[in-house]
Order: structure tokens, then C-alpha cells, then sequence
């Protein structure tokens, strides 16, 4: 990897121009090592020159045999698959990530006729030796044949002593002796021909025993684990023996029918038709390639085979141990797989594209004190050896391998059915089983709500959804078993912040719509990643705001969605909603803001464009066209501009969407009302003032005026475009609804008369409307093309405000400005933003009741106008809180605290309270077995001003003692943030950095999030040069989009202090000369003189 520059900037000039340099440059390919020719082990030439794998052998069906061993921390492993090539091969190449393959083989069809194809082409790249391809390389290990069979022993059909004849019904694929595993004992990647198979004197002991033949038959159902018990003996995963020629239901209702296995029993059978194969390693590009004997031909199927052992992941992927501990202090382990995006390859040999979908089936070898889990129904329990079970799940239906996932635990559940009969449960540890109740009822709900809307069923006979103690993201939608992180699953009903019950709900919702988005039809290639988290994030807020009504929520969270993914996409370092990827780093940086919530804004905005029933006319069309299969985003244009041809409509869905997930950013339309015109002009909009000539969207431009309050749509096509106006007309009122993907900058006497309107009258224009003005207002100050008099002008209508959305816009950017200064170390103009801040809101902050009453919008606005309130410092909300989290520690926690307030009240108790607060509450963090208390606790002990506590918390999350090291990004978020503590992140990121990279991949969102976290709040030259030093020169990481970003916001927070401190000073002082004249020398802090409305009453 090449580093761009080996030396530090040392100015603001240079540094700027060490930005661009690293904005402009081409990144494309980097982010793992490049490609060799002696990149293999032991220097022979690897075969195949791309990240991709080749697109003419694709697989059909998986058998996959596991064995982990948590006390080794380590599995053995065996996976057969079948696989059919579209054009002759001369080599196989599959995906290896960390696994030491030990042998393989391949099964030469006989007796088959190839079939005729037509060979795609191969846009991968072309094998870079195919002629001579099985010489053996000098100095290679080529290694003897376990068991060798000779040409007349195959020719006569004789079988090995203690071997079954081939079965008939399986007369092509026949499958490896289930001892194979144990027969080779090879070194890691080392070069290797050997055949699979070997004729056994012990080949009874790996038979597995049917249940008729099962003595203690009825002894082996158990479902549920005793509460004692302790994983203590090794876990055995096993894959059927037996091809099910299997294909997805293509009945109408997509109604699950699974295959009918005469015998779930593997058969010993004879080594007809397996030869060896060579074993070619590539680790920087994790693949290895097999090459047979005979070239492949094309149309015809074969069986590979391989053995290989690995590592039981220390991070959240690939397959992985998690804990928990008992209410007795007991701890108990529980193995888990996290595959999304490139780690089903740490677990078996595959081919890892989501494109090559294929059937996997699984056998899981458990003890009687444990449950198995995975993404299809269990079809038998059946006794093993040493006194363990076998768990035979049915095969799956065709899937990406991304999306293949077990459990291994000895949780309880809850279970119940949807209107069509689905078994949806929810699993968690005995202990937790109470906190399900809200889950179960969400999914079940929502699982029948995503069946109406899209109208297909859900595929599958059932679907399980599993707490997992350690997980990095906050869910996984694994087909029919997902997996969440505990605070997005589990909640107390009765007692819990009715918040953290939206959250679970929007979080259950997001991985459902996955089951239709991501699984049923798949994007081809991680590029189209968007068509998957677009969509989901986008029907989350939808079936939340559908399904629970009462709650008002789901058009507030998507509108804060489309402001979040508006401000990260002003950045240069932004990315195209669709960009080309290829190396695993790449691929997870995918997962970031611009793939879900961009991608979830422009389906909002088209949805508006379309209109809801051509809209949801196109996506079911979507997905009856490629169930069980993968598509491309032209896909989706075409069904929906199919749909909007059935409604009477021709758009080209296609020409209006390209630009906007091809290009980066997004645009800013200028609107000037002359008589009866508006004048549009649209530009790009970036953080800072760029003049980007090229750039040009079709825009959806909707608005309404003073004198029509229904809305209209102009499609905007070209750089400057009219609109024709009644003469009578005040003002424009752009972008309906906050729906478009775009801001809105008024020019002269119209952004005046809209200024005029919303302090006449602000309900004249909808809660998003007020939001959407405040965010486009702020913003545009911020790049300068607003002075920020105009926006601060344009705030004063909050003083009659009372809704949540423009509330919550305001506070975003008073608190982003506060921040700002602070670590700026300008006291005064902190002290100034919080009068200005009062002076809008302390009318609702005054009347305001330390209560949990009214509706779950109303207690959300109470609960941050409160807290508002305590950051302000206002005495009597500090008093206020203080006395509560007194009161609660006196009653040894066991006093209800109002539920809404308790992250208000656990903070303020950390804040202003002492050694005894901090470990008071310590403890009961400890103690808790409430995932979302344990949240607020944790960020409650972030804001202490002890040092030495901070530091704790930084390493106890790092090492995974005390404190979940999934919880590390929130304990960095919640200290950087605060100037005190900032420093303490710094230092520890670049002390652990290696440690880190040992937990999380380069590109994941979690690291990502931990270094922004921190970077984010840099305010000078100082601090850029040493992120450079450290990322850049030392390291080489200037391709990361994490290390850009960081560098570009630094510069950013730069160029807003030097452009805007004294405008937003002087305009602040001549609003509030008498506290400024009051403190000339910013040595005392403001105060609110007031008392509440009603005083608050604490009950014994």
C-alpha cells in the first residue's frame, strides 16, 4: 500500500492541500495487499489475479461438519458442496480466511451427459497459468495419498472392508465417509494432493443412529436446557450426508414445502469417482484455489470436498464465543456466528459473494444440557457418541452464504404464531426470559404486516430471534434466525423507558423487512448494498408508524434519518450511494450513513414522487420477479417504472434515479420569487464552498405557496428552470414535508416573508416544514452562503413552538455550536448560545412536570427539554435531579425512578455527585440484568470528572472485564464529547490501536464510529497533524474512509471557527447586550432565576 506523503503538514495551507490530495486520489483496490504472484505458500504462482471469485462455477448445495472446542478455543471442520460449471475449468477457486486446510478432493461425475450452456463471461480477470497448471513446482510439498485406490479396485466397483454399497438414489455426488476428519493431520497451507477418503475400521462409531434405532428415543427431545447449566464439553456441528434435490417452492403463496430424506443418515460409501486435487493458498487475497486432475466440463455438477481446522474468532465474526452471567454471579458461554459481510469464509471454505446463493444444510452435535439453533427448523433429534445429540435441521432454501447462522445455548424462550401459522420465538437467557414479551408481540405484528403489504408470505416455517450477549452491531436478519444485540431485543414492559421499546420495535422492523430486502431477493454484488439497508431502514419507520399509530414516531425518526444522512453527505469525503468494492475493507465501509439512511431518503422521495400506490405496486413487482434471486438496482427502476405504466403514468424510473445513487452529495435548489415566478437554480452543497460545475440532479421539487395550501411537483432537469406563479402570491414554501433529498435556499425578500409567516402564524407550515427551514437555514450559514444572522433571525419563532421535530433540529445545532467553542476555549460565546437557547425554549422548559404522563411523543419532548434544562446549567433542574438520584441511592436503588427521566437523573447524580455517586452506581450497573438500563447507566458513569474513572471505563470495555467491549463505541462517544475527557480517548485509541484491530476489522461501522467519535471534536492544526502522523505517515491508512473523514472534518471544524466566531458573537451580543455587559470578562457562569410551575413531591 502506498503512502501518499511520509511527512506531517505543519500549516493550515498545507494541510489543505494534503486533503485534496487525498480526496482526489484513486483509491479503488486498495485496503488489502496487492496481488503476487508468490503470494501463495509455498511461492507457487496462485492462478486467479481478482478480489472476485469467477462467475462459471457456481454452488448448489453446502454440507458443512463443525467441531469447535471452546476449551482449545479452536474447531475442526469438513464441507462438501455440490456445484455445476457453465464452462470448462481448469480450477476451482473458493474463499479461506484463517483456516488450515488439511485435505481435498472432487468427485468426477460419471455417466453425464454436460449439459448445454452458454458461458458468461468472466469479467474477474483470466487465469494467469492455465497450461501446465498440475506440475509440481520445484520445491513444493507435493504429499503422499492417505489412502490411494487403484485403477481396478474403482474399475470392479469392490468396496473397502467396513464400507456400504452407494446408495441408489444417489448415484452422481456420492459424499466422504464421516471420519475423514480425523484420517488428515496436514500443516496449514501447504501444498497438497491427497484423496478424501480411506477405507475405515471404525467407521461405525460416526454413524449417525436414527431415531427408530435409538433405544432412548423419547430421552433426546428435550428443547429446553436446565437454568444451571454450564457449556463444559466440545460443541460438534455435522451436515447431513444426503443430497436434497431441493429448489424453492414455486407455488404461488411461497409456502415452505421441505424435501422428504428417506434416511437422515450419512452412509459410509465407497471412494468411486474421488480424486485428488492440489490446494493453492492466497492469504492476502483469502482465497484458495483447487485444481483437479481433469479440467472441469462445462454443464456438468461435481463434489468438492475439504478438511481444514481454525481459530474460534476473538472478535464478532465468523464463529465466536459469547458470555453472560447469572443473577448467582455464575458465567456461562454460548457460541454464536456473525457471517455479514465476508466471514461464512472463516468458518468453511465457500464461495463468499452474496450472488451465489445455493442450499446449506446442517447437522448441530450438542450436549443434553444445551439448545441448537439455526435458520431452518430442526427435523429430528437423534442420540451421537460419548452421549451427545444430533440436531438434524432441514435444509434451507436458496440463500447468499452471508446469511447462514446457528446458536449453540442453553437459553429459554417465548414463543407464539402469526395469522398464517409462522412460529416466531424469542430467545434470551433464563434470567432475561421475562424482558421477551414486548419482542414476541412486535414481530408477530410486524411479520403479518410485511406479508400484507408486500403480499408474499414469509418463505420460511418459522423465525427465531436471539439475544446474543456479545454482538458488535445492533442485528443480524440471518434467514429465520436473527440475532440482536440485548438492548435491541430485550425490555421490561411494566418498568422500562417506553423509548427503549420504539427503539427494539424499529430495530425488529428493520431486520423483518430484511426477510423480503436482502434474503429473499439479494443484492448481486456488496456495491448494491443500499437495496438491501435503504430498504429496510426505510420500511421500519413505515410499519412502526402503521402498526403503532398512538405512538406519532415513524414520520418524526425517518425525517431525523434524511437531516443525519443530508449532513454527512455535504463532506467531500462522502461516497456515491453505489461505488465499486472489492476488497473486504471496502465492503465494510459500505455499511455507513450514505447506504441506510440516504438510501432510505431517496425511496422516501421517491415513494412522494410516485405516489404510494405506485410505489408499493413497483416493490411487490420487485419481489415476485427475482424471489430467490439477486438483481441490480436497474431491476428495481424497471419494476417500478412497469408499475407507474399500470397507473396511467410513464416515468423512467431509471433516468430519474441513476444520478442520485451514482453521484456523490446532493443539491441545493436557490428559489427567488419574482411577481409571478420563481426562479430555480440548483448547485451541489458541501460543508464548505465549492464550485462544482458538473454536478446536476433531477429533482422532484414539490412546494405549496400563501395562497394554495396543496402541494405541487415540478421536475426539476436542467441547472436553472422557471415556474409560473398567481400573481397574488406572498411566499413558496419548497420541498413539502422535508421529503426530497435536497435543501432549499430562499433568496431576498422571500426568505424575509417566510421569517414573517412563521412567527405570525409557524403552524401555517407542518412540524417537518418548521424542521426542514431550520436545518436548510443552519446549514447554508454554516457553508457561508447565509450570514448566521439570518438563521439565528429565523429561530425566533421557537418561542411559540411545541412540537418535538423543530425542537429537536434547534438543539442539534445549538449544541454542535456550544461544543464547538468550548473546546475552542471561548467561554463567552458558550454562555451567549445558552441564553439564546433559553430565551426559546425555557417557556416550555418551566412549565415542564418531573412526571411520566401523556403521550410517548409528549414524555420524549419533556424528557430532552429536561435534560436541556440540566445542561444549561438551571439550578433548580440540577437540584431537582440531584435530590432524585439521592433519594433512589438512600432506598438502595430500589425507588422507581420517573422512566423517562432515568438517564436525566443517573447522569445529573455522576455529574455533580462524588467517589460515592460514581460507585453506587457502578454497582448497579453490575447487578442489572435490564439491557437498556445498563445503557443509560454506562453513559451515565461517562460523565464523571474523575479521571482515573474515565480511564477505567476506556480499558475495562477494552478488555472485555466489567464492561461489554461491544460497548466501547458509546463509553468514546459519550467521553469525547466533553473537553475534560476528549484528550483521555486520543491517547487511549493510539495506545490500543493494535488491540483493537485484533476486535474489529479496518473498515467496520464500529470502528469507524470510536475514531469520528473522537476526531469529530479537533478544533485546530495541532490536532490534525497528529491524526495524519498517526494514521498516515506511520501507518499507511490514508485509503481508509474513516481516516479521510476524520481529516476532513478536523478542517472543517477549522475553517467554521476562523469563518463564523465573530458574526455569531456580535449578533448574540446585540441580542442579549445585558448578559454580556453583566459578565465582560466570562469569569462566572449564566443563571435562569426561576422556580418550576409545580413543585415535584418525592414519595417515601
Amino acid at each position: 500500500m502506498e503512502v501518499l506523503h511520509s511527512a506531517s503538514p505543519s500549516s493550515s495551507s498545507s494541510s489543505l492541500s494534503l486533503l485534496l490530495l487525498l480526496l482526489t486520489a484513486d483509491w479503488t483496490g486498495l485496503g488489502a495487499a496487492p496481488f503476487s504472484l508468490n503470494d501463495t505458500s509455498p511461492g507457487e504462482p496462485f492462478p486467479w489475479d481478482q478480489p472476485r471469485l469467477p462467475t462459471s462455477i457456481r454452488p448448489d448445495h453446502y454440507f458443512i461438519h463443525i467441531h469447535p472446542d471452546l476449551i482449545s478455543q479452536s474447531f475442526e471442520g469438513e464441507v462438501r458442496i455440490t456445484l455445476t460449471a457453465s464452462s470448462d475449468a481448469h480450477f476451482i477457486v473458493l474463499n479461506s480466511r484463517g483456516l488450515a486446510i488439511k485435505s481435498a478432493s472432487i468427485h468426477q461425475p460419471t455417466g453425464q451427459e454436460p449439459t448445454p450452456t452458454t458461458p458468461p463471461t468472466v469479467s474477474q480477470g483470466q487465469p494467469t497459468s492455465p497450461a501446465g497448471i498440475q506440475d509440481q513446482v520445484p520445491g513444493e510439498q507435493l504429499l503422499p495419498p492417505l489412502h490411494a485406490v487403484n485403477e481396478e479396485q474403482e474399475a470392479e466397483g469392490r468396496v473397502e472392508p467396513g464400507q456400504a454399497p452407494l446408495p441408489a438414489d444417489c448415484p452422481e455426488h456420492p459424499p466422504p465417509p464421516p471420519n475423514a476428519l480425523r484420517q488428515a493431520q496436514l500443516p496449514l497451507r501447504a501444498v497438497k494432493q491427497i484423496p478424501l477418503h480411506k477405507g475405515s475400521h471404525n467407521q461405525a462409531s460416526d454413524t449417525v443412529v436414527s431415531q427408530e434405532e435409538s433405544p432412548s428415543n423419547a430421552a433426546v427431545t428435550q428443547e429446553k436446557p436446565p437454568p444451571h447449566a454450564v457449556i463444559q464439553k466440545q460443541l460438534t456441528l455435522r451436515v447431513v450426508n444426503q443430497v436434497h434435490n431441493f429448489k424453492p417452492p414455486a407455488n404461488a403463496d411461497h409456502s415452505y414445502e421441505p424435501p422428504v430424506s428417506a434416511d437422515p443418515r450419512p452412509q459410509a460409501l465407497p471412494p468411486r469417482g474421488w480424486t485428488s486435487v492440489r490446494v493453492l493458498e492466497s492469504p492476502s487475497r483469502e482465497q484458495l484455489v483447487l485444481i483437479p486432475e481433469m479440467p472441469l466440463r462445462a454443464g456438468l455438477s461435481y463434489q468438492i470436498s475439504l478438511t481444514y481446522s481454525g481459530s474460534i474468532s476473538s472478535s464478532f465474526s465468523g464463529l465466536y464465543a459469547s458470555s453472560y452471567r447469572t443473577p448467582q454471579g455464575t458465567s456461562r458461554t454460548i457460541v454464536a456466528t456473525h457471517f455479514e459481510p465476508s466471514s461464512a469464509r472463516k468458518v468453511f471454505p465457500c464461495f463468499d459473494e452474496p450472488g451465489m446463493k445455493a442450499i446449506f444444510s446442517v447437522v448441530i452435535v450438542r450436549d443434553s444440557e444445551h439448545i441448537s439453533l439455526s435458520n431452518m427448523p430442526k427435523g429430528s433429534t437423534v442420540p451421537h457418541e460419548d452421549g451427545l445429540l444430533e440436531d438434524h435441521f432441514l435444509p434451507t432454501v436458496k440463500m447468499s452464504p452471508y446469511l447462514l447462522a446457528f446458536v449453540v445455548c442453553d437459553f429459554s424462550s417465548t414463543s407464539a404464531q402469526t395469522k398464517r401459522g409462522v412460529t416466531v420465538s424469542v430467545f434470551a437467557p433464563s434470567h432475561q426470559v421475562n424482558q421477551t414479551d414486548h419482542a414476541l408481540q412486535t414481530a408477530v405484528k410486524l411479520l403479518d404486516f410485511y406479508e400484507d403489504y408486500l403480499q408474499i408470505p414469509y418463505p420460511l416455517p418459522k423465525i427465531d430471534l436471539v439475544a446474543v450477549p456479545d454482538f458488535e452491531a445492533g442485528a443480524m436478519e440471518n434467514w429465520g434466525l436473527v440475532t440482536f444485540r440485548e438492548s435491541s431485543l430485550l425490555a421490561e414492559v411494566e418498568t422500562g423507558d417506553p423509548w427503549s421499546r420504539v427503539y427494539i420495535s424499529l430495530v425488529i422492523a428493520h431486520e423483518l423487512a430484511h426477510q423480503w430486502f436482502g434474503n429473499l431477493v439479494t443484492m448481486e454484488w456488496w456495491d448494491g448494498l443500499w437495496l438491501n439497508e435503504g430498504f429496510a431502514s426505510y420500511l421500519e419507520h413505515t410499519a412502526v408508524d402503521l402498526t403503532e399509530p398512538s405512538w406519532g414516531v415513524g414520520d418524526q425518526l425517518l425525517l431525523a434519518s434524511t437531516f443525519r444522512a443530508l449532513e454527512r453527505d455535504d463532506f467531500l469525503t462522502s461516497h456515491p450511494v453505489t461505488q465499486p468494492v472489492s476488497n473486504t475493507t471496502q465492503i465494510a465501509q459500505m455499511f455507513d450513513v450514505i447506504s441506510y439512511a440516504k438510501g432510505s431518503s431517496l425511496l422516501r422521495m421517491l415513494n412522494t414522487y410516485l405516489t404510494d400506490r405506485v410505489f408499493t405496486d413497483g416493490i411487490r413487482l420487485y419481489l415476485r420477479q427475482h424471489s430467490y434471486g439477486v438483481t441490480h438496482q436497474a431491476d428495481l427502476w424497471g419494476t417500478l417504472s412497469e408499475a407507474s405504466r399500470g397507473r396511467g403514468r410513464d416515468d423512467d424510473v431509471e433516468a430519474l434515479m441513476e444520478p442520485w445513487v451514482g453521484q456523490q452529495g446532493y443539491p441545493v435548489v436557490s428559489v427567488t420569487h419574482k411577481g409571478n415566478r420563481a426562479l430555480l437554480r440548483q448547485d451541489r452543497f458541501t460543508s464548505r464552498p465549492l464550485n462544482d460545475s458538473d454536478s446536476l440532479w433531477p429533482i422532484p421539487f414539490t412546494f405549496y405557496t400563501s395562497t394554495s395550501s396543496s402541494p405541487r411537483t415540478h421536475l426539476m432537469r436542467s441547472r436553472e428552470e422557471v415556474i409560473d406563479l398567481p400573481s397574488e402570491v406572498l411566499w413558496i414554501k419548497a420541498n413539502v414535508n422535508s421529503s426530497g433529498f435536497y435543501r432549499v435556499c430562499y433568496t431576498g425578500a422571500l426568505r424575509g416573508a417566510l421569517s414573517a409567516q412563521l412567527r405570525r402564524d409557524p403552524t401555517v407550515f407542518s412540524a417537518a416544514d418548521r424542521a426542514g427551514l431550520l436545518d436548510d437555514t443552519f446549514h447554508l450559514a454554516s457553508q457561508g452562503a447565509l450570514q448566521y444572522s439570518e438563521a439565528f433571525q429565523l429561530s425566533l419563532f421557537l418561542q411559540q413552538e411545541e412540537e418535538l421535530p423543530p425542537i429537536s433540529v434547534f438543539l442539534h445545532h445549538m449544541t454542535s455550536m456550544m461544543r464547538k467553542f468550548s473546546f475552542s476555549k471561548q467561554p463567552c460565546v458558550v454562555r451567549l448560545l445558552k441564553a439564546h437557547t433559553w430565551s426559546m425554549l425555557g417557556r416550555l422548559m418551566k412549565a415542564l412536570r418531573w412526571e411520566d404522563e401523556g403521550s410517548l411523543s409528549n414524555q420524549s419532548r419533556r424528557a430532552k427539554l429536561l435534560s436541556l434544562a440540566t445542561e444549561l446549567r438551571h439550578p433548580p433542574a440540577e437540584q431537582h435531579a440531584l435530590r432524585l438520584f439521592h433519594f433512589w441511592m438512600a432506598k438502595e436503588g430500589q425507588h422507581s425512578l420517573p422512566r423517562t427521566l432515568r438517564t436525566l437523573v443517573y447522569r445529573e447524580g455522576i455529574r455533580r455527585g462524588g467517589s460515592a455517586e460514581w460507585s453506587f452506581l457502578l454497582q448497579r450497573y453490575r447487578e442489572s440484568s435490564n439491557a437498556a438500563q445498563r445503557t443509560a447507566m454506562l453513559a451515565a458513569l461517562c460523565h464523571t470528572s474523575n479521571r482515573s474513572n474515565a480511564t477505567w471505563l476506556l480499558q475495562a470495555a477494552l478488555l472485555n472485564t466489567q464492561i461489554k467491549t461491544q460497548d466501547l463505541t458509546l463509553i468514546v462517544s459519550q467521553l469525547a464529547r466533553r473537553y475534560r475527557t476528549n484528550h483521555l480517548t486520543w491517547a487511549f485509541l493510539q495506545r490500543n490501536w493494535d488491540t483493537l484491530l485484533t476486535k474489529f476489522s479496518l473498515g467496520s461501522p464500529f470502528l469507524s464510529g470510536v475514531v469520528t467519535a473522537i476526531t469529530s471534536q479537533f478544533y485546530s492544526q495541532k490536532k490534525y497533524n497528529e491524526v495524519y502522523d498517526f494514521f498516515i505517515t506511520q501507518r499507511g491508512l490514508g485509503h481508509l474512509s474513516l481516516v479521510r473523514q476524520s481529516l476532513e472534518m478536523i478542517e472543517v471544524n477549522i475553517w467554521w471557527l476562523q469563518t463564523h466566531s465573530k458574526a455569531i458573537q456580535a449578533w448574540l451580543q446585540k441580542k442579549y447586550p445585558h448578559i454580556f455587559s453583566a459578565y465582560p470578562y466570562c469569569k462566572r457562569e449564566l443563571t435562569y432565576r426561576f422556580t418550576w410551575a409545580t413543585t415535584v413531591h418525592i414519595q417515601a
